[in-house]
């Protein structure tokens, strides 16, 4: 649920990590729980796969993004070739910064960042759950557009089908299902073709049967009506036919 209420998430450019990460754990905080990892790392730069600043405890982030528009990728580029700039801090400091756009990754969640959302929970000496995806920060499309500066939101690059073992749809609102519908359409429109050009029907016929839509409740609620038309229908037939009789 965590992952699916972060990778829904639409928020405003120069947003701070740390003030979007409540989303991930607010399943758990509303039953009392947390988790006591971070949620969540960058990925990538300099060929590392934990990278500061998100591999600091949680989304440790703070300040502004450049400016986006044209060159804005390859400022940060460009940035990364100066060599990190690192902050004297760890944990659930304000951040480490590697030097994105004058201090960007790091700083506040930009257009183009890439990085992991990973809630989860942990029992002492009983178990621990956790799921990882791969997100990318990009633009989101919202009915009311901002002008230069467009809300961002979260786009899941992993392309991973949780295990269906692990889902309690009954736990789930219709917004996060329509959510795991949507990323499942996505996952066959991009990894489908591709296992069917290199011939992995086993793997393909896998994804397939993984990536089945989950039932919504207007669905279940609309055969539930039917049901019950048919029980009145029979109903009916047997009282008309005793007072036939």
């Amino acid at each position: 649920m965590g992952n699916i209420d972060l990778s829904r998430l639409v928020f405003p450019p120069n947003t701070a990590g740390r003030n979007v990460e409540a989303f991930a754990r607010r399943a758990l905080w509303d039953v009392g729980l947390n988790y006591g990892h971070g949620t969540g790392h960058g990925i990538g730069n300099f060929l590392s796969s934990n990278n500061v600043p998100l591999a600091a405890g949680m989304f440790t982030s703070i300040g502004r993004c450049p400016r986006r528009g044209a060159g804005q990728l390859e400022e940060m580029v460009r940035g990364c070739a100066k060599g990190p700039k690192i902050l004297p801090c760890w944990g659930a400091s304000p951040g480490l910064s590697m030097g994105w756009g004058g201090g960007c990754w790091g700083l506040a969640l930009c257009w183009a960042l890439l990085l992991s959302s990973e809630p989860g929970y942990y029992r002492d000496g009983e178990f621990g759950i956790r799921i990882e995806d791969i997100a990318l920060v990009v633009e989101a499309q919202t009915k009311h557009p901002t002008g230069e500066e467009p809300f961002l939101t979260f786009e899941v690059v992993s392309l991973v089908p949780y295990d269906r073992n692990l889902i309690d749809v009954s736990l789930l609102s219709q917004e996060q299902i329509k959510y795991l519908n949507a990323y499942y359409e996505t996952i066959r429109a991009r990894v489908g073709p591709e296992l069917q050009r290199q011939q992995l029907e086993e793997e393909y016929r896998w994804l397939q049967r993984n990536t089945e839509p989950f039932p919504l409740a207007s669905t279940a609620t609309a055969a539930a009506a039917r049901l019950g038309t048919l029980a009145i229908g029979s109903l009916l037939s047997v009282l008309l036919a005793g007072l036939q009789a």
